[in-house]
């Protein structure tokens, strides 16, 4: 049943972060950090490993598993380098914070006492040397009231999908002097009034001052979810650190030579809390994240509040010492031309992202641009835009991946595309922001993957007039018209983009066209255009979606008719599924749903974002108060939801769902199926995945979820 080739495609590694560790201008020594799928132990591994870069040679150490390694940082002079680790020890973990100088261990703690699990995500996770670099920040887990504590059966919100487990992020300082003298200081916010703001993504910008962004809880005391969503209520912070810390950090000493340690009184487990004063930098009236420190200034993204949970954004910069700030590069609504820049699309800023030359300083970033993920150097002068991924020849539909930059010319991405598994590349810029670029390596593939990918071909797809719809194709080799399956993205405001995909490339190796469809509402075409869609959901977005099926077979790239059109869809796309196979019932012979949305009235009281379901069904303005919808907006939702149609639906209809999901919980799923069942025109199976989440990103979630459709569309398909 297992099919050979799409194990072989996802075991491959995925690029992850990479971090220059010399500056040296003939030569590079670069350790990159890779996530493999392992299926046989059924665990995402994280691989480290170093690579040389001369102009005559490259070489590339072993690749080393780091599994009890949460998270690593290497400081500014490139000499330590920091690791949050977690160990299994008597069937319970041990945490540890350390510091490398080479070979040498320069200082540990262990803080396995000290508070719970270490933050990784991408939302609150941070770990930052000092510039002194005898000190450095993180984000944990802060303990919970003990047995003994009344409050130990308080309601504490958690922060959505993702982060179900995460209730009280928390700042720690760690400051050392030497292997034996390391002092750890939760970070305590001094608000006033007091509030409830979450501090993470914290970085230093001087010994007594990190900066770091503050989530807010929404008036009606919700932590709504962040995983996705970039319009939550969030700033740019000043934290300040008190006289007798900042003393630590300058490694200052009392007179009998013994290292200066704070007055507060040290708690069991060697660790005191410090109270910080908070200054907020950004606008109140933005949604702002991923700060970074360069050259001076502090430079962030940020979004509007509200409505659509993804978009454009905005940069920012800050000079720290006049304190002037100033918006670099502003949201972009509507491009001049559709192939004009349509503004930044991008998630974080890397913590090593500049880059220089005669014109100054630049900020690499990553964006999304139409159907492609690229990287573009903004001037942190004028703002002036340079696109450095090149679109021409074979990296026409080629996305990229920023990964570092080594601080002055040198640029390292992973590039790929449908039908070319990921490759390590490293440019160089010139003082026209122009890019050379030198692959330093690739995985190899097996004789026969290499020779099905090599048979693929794949293509950017637009639908005549109806901008920007369009497709991400990708065929086999055959000359007839194979089934097509088409996928649309979730969200909605993401988008489906040209990066490798194991799955896809193993579904056009089984006999069939892929088409990954970017309807309205997709990133990557302008602010204008995320917009467009909001009210018109459900409408808009099927009907664009049927529209790109059409068109594919009005071409010649598909057929119509029995066993000729599939669909795989999860959350909003599974919503999009639903709502296809309801409303053309002869047209689509089955499809594979995960996680779909499919009663937006119910879900809009359960789900970590509820004003989701009232920003894309109707105005964003109306949200109401608590974000409880009335009995007639809950029955205009439900009429706007495929569970409204399912007594239409004829195609066969595999549902898979994760247990574990904040953000459309499994009784969205569970309700279709017994619906399905209950008007019995339609064949329905569902796997239900003990502790999978929304994205259904387990090891072996996703083998399953692939095998399962591929089997249920076999059963249909007529080639």
């Amino acid at each position: 049943m297992t099919s050979t080739l799409y194990r072989e495609l996802a075991e491959l590694p995925v690029y992850t972060s990479a971090t220059f560790l010399n500056g040296d201008d003939a030569a590079a020594l670069i350790r990159v950090t890779s996530s493999v799928r392992d299926h046989s132990r059924k665990i995402k591994r994280s691989l480290q490993r170093t690579v040389i870069y001369t102009p005559s040679d490259v070489l590339t150490t072993n690749s080393e598993s780091s599994v009890d390694v949460l998270k690593s940082a290497t400081s500014p002079s490139g000499k330590l380098v920091a690791y949050l680790r977690e160990i299994e020890s008597n069937g319970g973990k041990k945490r540890f914070v350390e510091v490398w100088r080479g070979s040498k261990l320069e200082a540990i703690k262990e803080v396995t006492k000290a508070h719970a699990e270490f933050y990784t995500d991408d939302f609150f996770s941070c770990l930052s040397f000092a510039p002194s670099e005898s000190a450095l920040v993180y984000t944990a887990e802060g303990n919970a009231p003990g047995e003994d504590d009344q409050d130990r059966f308080r309601y504490v919100p958690t922060l959505g999908e993702r982060l179900q487990k995460r209730q009280r992020p928390t700042l720690f300082l760690l400051q050392w002097t030497s292997n034996s003298n390391a002092h750890l200081a939760a970070l305590q916010p001094s608000l006033t009034p007091p509030s409830t703001i979450l501090f993470g993504q914290a970085v230093f910008s001087a010994n007594e001052t990190i900066i770091a962004r503050g989530y807010e809880t929404s008036p009606d005391g919700r932590r709504l979810g962040i995983t996705g969503c970039t319009n939550r209520t969030c700033a740019i912070w000043k934290l300040n650190l008190p006289r007798h810390a900042s003393d630590a950090l300058r490694k200052t000493f009392d007179h009998s030579g013994q290292a200066y340690e704070p007055s507060t009184e040290p708690k069991s487990d060697n660790s005191t809390t410090i109270s910080v004063d908070c200054t907020r930098l950004s606008s109140p009236t933005t949604s702002a994240r991923s700060p970074r420190v360069f050259d001076g200034q502090i430079v962030w993204l940020s979004s509007g509040l509200g409505g659509p949970h993804n978009g454009c954004s905005a940069l920012h910069k800050l000079d720290l010492v006049t304190g002037s700030h100033k918006e670099i590069l502003p949201i972009i609504h509507s491009p001049a031309t559709p192939d004009a820049f349509p503004g930044l699309f991008a998630d974080y800023i890397s913590e090593r992202a500049v880059v220089r030359s005669k014109d100054g300083a630049a900020l690499a970033i990553q964006t999304v641009w139409g159907s492609r993920k690229t990287v573009v150097l903004v001037s942190l002068i004028d703002g002036s835009v340079t696109e450095i991924t090149p679109k021409d020849g074979a990296d026409d539909i080629a996305s990229w991946s920023l990964l570092a930059t080594d601080g002055e010319r040198r640029v390292l991405c992973s590039r790929s595309s449908p039908t070319t598994v990921p490759e390590l590349v490293l440019g160089t810029i010139d003082d026209a922001r122009n890019a050379v670029w030198r692959v330093l390596e690739q995985e190899a593939l097996s004789d026969s993957a290499a020779k099905t990918l090599n048979s693929m071909k794949s293509s950017i797809v637009r639908v005549p007039d109806r901008h920007p719809l369009e497709m991400i194709v990708v065929q086999g080799s055959t000359t007839s018209k194979p089934p097509c399956v088409m996928v649309p993205h979730g969200g909605p405001h993401i988008s489906n983009t040209t990066d490798f995909n194991p799955a896809m490339a193993a579904m056009v190796a089984e006999g069939y066209t892929v088409s990954m469809v970017n309807y309205t509402g997709s990133l990557g075409h302008g602010q204008a255009y995320i917009e467009k869609l909001l009210g018109r959901a459900g409408e808009l977005d099927v009907e664009e979606c049927f529209a790109s099926a059409q068109h594919l077979v009005q071409i010649g790239i598909a057929d119509a008719g029995p066993g000729k059109q599939f669909i795989i869809g999860g959350s909003h796309a599974g919503f999009l599924g639903a709502h296809l196979v309801a409303r053309y019932p002869d047209y689509f012979s089955a499809c594979s749903l995960r996680n779909p949305v499919v009663a937006v009235g119910d879900m809009a009281h359960v789900t970590d974002i509820p004003d989701w379901c009232f920003s894309q069904f109707s105005s964003p303005s109306v949200v109401p108060t608590g974000h409880l919808a009335s009995p007639e907006e809950h029955a205009r939702l439900q009429a706007a939801s495929p569970l409204s149609y399912v007594a239409a639906v004829k195609a066969p209809v595999l549902l898979l769902v994760g247990d574990a999901d904040a953000r459309v919980p499994m009784t969205q799923a569970k309700a279709y199926y017994h619906a399905l069942k209950g008007h019995g025109r339609a064949k329905v199976e569902m796997y239900l995945f003990p502790g999978a989440g929304h994205s259904l990103d387990q090891v072996e979630a996703e083998l399953q979820s692939w095998e399962h459709t591929k089997e249920w569309f076999a059963n249909v398909v007529k080639f």
